[in-house]
């Protein structure tokens, strides 16, 4: 583990950028909530990003055609 302080803000950000193919070969939106670019979490970067995408991609794929994803 590489412990460091993590932008919350950006590393949601860009777990949302990489399932957004997904969303849109499901046919699922993704709505972005308005985190605080101030907020901040002590965690390894990759491995917040991976387990923020992991539950993403897990509510695309057990969502219904037209169905919502929002992380807040």
């Amino acid at each position: 583990f590489s412990l460091e302080p993590v932008g919350l803000a950006h590393a949601l950000r860009e777990a949302y950028g990489l399932v957004r193919p997904l969303a849109l070969q499901w046919r699922v939106e993704l709505q972005e909530s308005h985190w605080p670019a101030d907020a901040f979490v002590q965690a390894d970067r990759q491995r917040l990003v991976q387990v923020v995408l992991n539950l993403l991609s897990n509510a695309i794929k057990y969502n219904r055609p037209g169905g919502t994803v929002r992380l807040e």
